[in-house]
């Protein structure tokens, strides 16, 4: 179980820290997770009241019939349905044991989400596990029930009555805001944007809000000197929540908070997945990130898990001023992570609607890791807004800041600047690209390798860098070359085979952004493009933000790209209006990392 031991409400302006114990047993086990992906489908983690709730994780051992029956499901679950697996199943295992009791203990050794089958309902008796059974008992042929399974009732039930998850598209003012804190230090600097610099900008420039952050006990102590010298925001106040497992910085992904209507009264709450994860490919336990929400529970607040796996900036509730719907914008992939656990599409989709209280679901294809990193929504006074990557403004931007770095560099002359800066405002991009080509190439240690010295001019402070700099300038120049032809012609250009399918990769991407931008438009959302891109570790994306009731919190980059950020700014401003302020976060690290400021926040609005 687990017990606080120290509850201590943070004054405005100050650092304060709640301790919180765990029993020995529960630690000593949780601290052989690892990061990886579950051998068994069907894990779930126990936090909370249920943390001796042990689900397994390990696929079971030798030839025996549960570790057969643990082979087909992690096989057969996701194509077959959770129901005719269950089926074949219960052949392995001998049907016999389950005629008059589920033996979901045994069953979970399989790996089959046990948990799933309390929401399909046979046609006669209370148990799906003992209907099976006892259809296999009177003699039936297993592909006879399946058959007939396949008309059973699927039900699914809210985990929290009465939620509805709080819409982010301009709606709420910020109560309190969640954050993972995964250092002591800055990475380089005050101004880096990174995994401590960010928390310090939020707490400067937000006023009236509760942070609370988890923190990893290493850290607490270096971090907590350092956030002593920050001025916060007036009426601002921050709680760090210690634990013995390390936390990433993405609180955004292990919880959606919202609120609950219950008998006149309206509360918040956060709705956590099955467990945290990482990653498409199959999705890694994240056992810090995970168990962090026990201790933000252990400060009053109401936490309840899901049996959904699910990360949240895969997810953005948004209200339809218009209509008045709630709808939650689905990245695809959390279908597809649903569906392995054995379910249908269908399922998923009325499953994620009803868990999180909106009234529709729009999917939309995996054009980046996340929906967030491709589109943010606001509700205006004419309907909803998104906001999206344009990705041939962003490199053209970042060419054009990038030109001092290059005169720094003695790349470019004086005259050529000149003559660069004209060919720009005539819009001369292949004649440009071409010319930049050949003067590059001078620098160049190898295909595409450039020596750190030449890095260095590209930053223009001591927390910019330098190398990420020429990521992205050399990223906009691909992205340029990209639109100037197609897969076709730079084949016959000869280039190498595979630079001809990473610059078509950028095409079909901008393809698939046209048609996420085509299907919203088709909701009746009016599509505004940004100077953004979405490229992993090289992105510069100011869309990654949160919006509030009369703010937009911005991920900027600063440094050499600070005209970059002062042109995403002013596309918000000029379609925002001058009731909605917009106030830039420096996130340049974060942005290296993959994330931004809608990545690493979790906001509980204000009731």
């Amino acid at each position: 179980m687990i017990a606080a031991l120290a509850l201590l409400v943070a004054a405005c302006g100050e650092v304060t820290v709640l301790q919180h114990e765990v029993e020995f047993a529960i630690s000593a086990r949780r601290a052989e997770y690892a990061v990886e992906r579950p051998a068994l489908r069907g894990f779930r983690a126990g936090i909370g009241a249920n943390a001796d709730d042990t689900w397994p994780i390990l696929a079971p051992a030798g030839s025996t019939e549960v570790a057969r029956a643990a082979e087909l499901v992690q096989k057969r679950l996701a194509h077959d349905g959770l129901p005719a697996t269950l089926v074949r199943v219960l052949e392995i295992l001998g049907h016999a044991r389950f005629q008059s009791d589920d033996q979901l203990d045994l069953l979970r050794q399989t790996g089959l989400p046990v948990d799933w089958l309390t929401y399909f309902s046979p046609p006669v008796g209370s148990s799906v596990v003992q209907y099976v059974a006892q259809r296999l008992a009177a003699g039936e042929a297993a592909d006879a029930v399946i058959a007939d399974l396949a008309r059973v009732t699927f039900a699914f039930r809210p985990t929290i009555a009465g939620f509805e998850v709080a819409t982010e598209s301009g709606e709420h003012d910020i109560e309190c805001i969640r954050l993972q804190i995964g250092a002591g230090h800055y990475y380089s600097g005050e101004g880096d944007g990174g995994i401590v610099d960010m928390p310090r900008e939020l707490l400067t420039k937000i006023e009236n809000v509760a942070f609370v952050a988890s923190i990893q006990d290493k850290d607490l102590e270096s971090f907590r000197a350092l956030a002593s010298e920050w001025k916060f925001a007036r009426g601002s106040s921050l709680t760090l929540l210690p634990q013995f497992l390390a936390v990433s910085q993405w609180a955004q992904d292990n919880g959606k908070n919202g609120i609950v209507e219950s008998k006149g009264t309206r509360s918040t709450a956060t709705l956590v997945p099955r467990y945290a994860s990482r990653g498409e490919d199959g999705a890694r336990f994240v056992p810090g990130d995970t168990f962090a929400l026990e201790a933000f529970a252990a400060t009053g607040r109401r936490v309840e898990q899901s049996p959904l796996l699910f990360q949240g900036g895969d997810l953005i509730p948004v209200l339809d001023p218009k209509t008045g719907k709630r709808q939650m914008i689905v990245g695809e992939a959390e279908l597809f992570r649903n569906m392995t656990l054995g379910l249908t599409r269908a399922q998923v989709l009325e499953a994620l609607r009803i868990e999180f209280g909106v009234e529709r679901c729009i999917v939309l294809p995996a054009t980046s890791f996340h929906v967030d990193y491709e589109v943010t929504l606001r509700s205006t006074p004419d309907g909803l807004v998104a906001f999206m990557n344009d990705s041939s403004a962003a490199a053209r931007l970042v060419v054009e800041c990038s030109i001092p770095a290059l005169e720094r560099a003695k790349v470019l002359a004086a005259e050529d600047v000149t003559k660069l800066r004209a060919d720009i405002a005539a819009g001369q991009w292949p004649l440009i690209l071409e010319g930049i080509a050949g003067v590059l190439s001078s620098r160049a240690v190898g295909f595409g390798a450039f020596p750190e010295s030449f890095a260095k001019h590209f930053a223009v402070s001591p927390v910019d860098s330098g190398v990420g700099n020429v990521q992205r300038f050399l990223l906009a120049l691909d992205v340029l070359t990209a639109e100037r032809s197609d897969t076709e012609t730079f084949t016959k250009m000869g280039l190498d085979p595979h630079l001809v399918s990473y610059l078509s990769s950028l095409r079909r991407r901008e393809v698939e952004r046209q048609m996420v931008a085509r299907a919203l438009a088709n909701e009746g959302i009016r599509i505004v493009g940004v100077p953004s891109t979405s490229e992993g570790m090289r992105s510069l994306n100011p869309i990654n933000g949160v919006h509030t009731k009369g703010a937009y919190y911005m991920p900027a980059y600063g440094g050499l790209f600070a005209d970059f950020d002062a042109a995403a700014r002013k596309v918000f401003e000029d379609n925002l209006g001058a009731g909605v302020k917009v106030v830039p976060i420096l996130a340049a690290e974060s942005l290296r990392r993959e994330g931004a400021v809608h990545c690493a926040v979790s906001v509980i609005p204000r009731l």
